[in-house]
């Protein structure tokens, strides 16, 4: 796990825009794709769910980042069909009630799965530092694309950003982060601050910062 963390480190300071031919490795990166391997990686050591593009129920059309329609999709029929269809259960004297209007009940949590059985607090803490020191580097390595990249790499930026579980993860941290966890993490959050810094400066890539509007799922 250490020699992942310092392969990134490594990763990122040849990604830095002082860097000798940098801009030419990320215009390569980008355009081979790893720049959205990297983007994907974020989403499993973060966990949160990546956003996709869904397709407008009333028109049938493919809705993109601009609000521009599309052909029309089996997708979209599909979807009519499961809000047409939905589940009905008897109750009383042939009373139909919708299965949505039942009380819904949480699942477990887990709380008692492996109990009793030993937890290695250290080895834990260790994990958790590595990840988010990749989550850092990796974050970093995504602020050093934007900042200067001209339009046409904005605009396959700005698509896989909208199409990841960056954004889901970086408006979990910055919900829920109080004081505390931020000093705790303190390079990781101001990695945080660093790439919503610069998205706002980047012409673009600002509007990725206010309500995305229905286009993506989950909101």
């Amino acid at each position: 796990m250490e020699n992942i963390k310092h392969t990134y480190q490594i990763l990122a300071s040849l990604f830095d825009k002082d860097a000798e031919n940098s801009q030419q490795l990320r215009q390569q990166c980008l355009l081979n794709g790893t720049i959205s391997s990297f983007i994907e990686r974020l989403g499993s050591l973060t966990g949160d769910f990546k956003r996709t593009k869904v397709v407008d129920a009333d028109e049938g059309m493919s809705v993109d980042q601009h609000g521009s329609g599309g052909k029309k999709s089996t997708a979209s029929k599909s979807s009519k069909a499961k809000k047409k269809s939905k589940k009905e259960v008897k109750k009383g004297d042939n009373l139909m009630i919708e299965a949505a209007d039942l009380p819904q009940f949480k699942k477990g949590v887990g709380y008692t799965t492996g109990t009793g059985t030993g937890w290695d607090v250290e080895a834990y803490l260790e994990l958790k530092e590595a990840k988010n020191s990749q989550i850092t580097q990796i974050i970093t390595i995504l602020k050093s694309c934007i900042v200067g990249a001209h339009d046409g790499n904005k605009a396959m930026l700005r698509s896989l950003i909208l199409e990841s579980a960056l954004l889901p993860a970086l408006e979990a941290a910055l919900r829920s982060g109080s004081l505390l966890e931020m000093a705790k993490e303190l390079d990781l959050y101001l990695a945080y601050l660093d790439f919503v810094g610069a998205l706002s400066k980047e012409e673009g890539m600002f509007g990725l910062l206010v309500d995305i509007g229905d286009a993506y799922v989950p909101r």
